[in-house]
């Protein structure tokens, strides 16, 4: 089937195929958006979940700790703490009594590096 066209019709024909892409245009930016902001919603509830459930992170053995942290600083072996309580007129022996614990740490082995 032949489809004539007069010269009065083709203005209107011409409008009408702009008006289309117009509109093919606006769909595909709105799918597109669409689909942008369901992968972003995704992916914050996936995050959401973790945060909230997270999977606990498993240690083979227990960190060994070579090191005393004491008012904010770091002492990896008894001489150079007892420098410092030296420095602030604390006896090491009266120290030691008060704090077991922090003293034990000086008495472990260190542990080498493989």
């Amino acid at each position: 089937m032949n489809l004539v066209v007069s010269q009065t019709d083709a203005p209107a024909l011409n409008q009408a195929a702009l008006r289309r892409g117009r509109w093919r245009g606006k769909a595909l930016a709105a799918v597109l958006i669409t689909a942008i902001a369901v992968a972003a919603f995704v992916t914050w509830l996936h995050v959401a979940h973790t945060i909230r459930h997270p999977h606990p992170v498993k240690v083979t053995r227990q960190p060994r700790v070579n090191a005393l942290v004491w008012s904010h600083r770091v002492f990896v072996d008894a001489a150079f703490f007892k420098r410092w309580l030296d420095a602030r007129d604390i006896s090491f022996a009266v120290w030691s009594r008060q704090h077991p614990g922090a003293v034990a740490v000086f008495n472990r082995r260190p542990v080498r590096h493989r």
